[in-house]
């Protein structure tokens, strides 16, 4: 996550931030001005989203294979 400090609103000392998220498929989504509260709940949201993808995954995964 990339904190635009330079922006006014943004940055240490303000109750706001605008933020890009970057990925590791080299996406970025960048955040419009939003209280630092939403911005965090925001960041949650995504890892419990990533976190529930990989499980999901792992889970079909293991389903796949030959019964032993």
């Amino acid at each position: 996550v990339a904190n635009d400090v330079v922006e006014a609103g943004s940055g240490c000392g303000t109750d706001t931030n605008r933020v890009a998220i970057l990925d590791a498929a080299g996406g970025r989504d960048e955040l419009p001005l939003l209280p630092k509260r939403e911005v965090a709940d925001r960041l949650l949201d995504r890892v419990a989203a990533a976190l529930d993808d990989r499980d999901a995954a792992r889970q079909t995964a293991g389903m796949q294979e030959a019964p032993r």
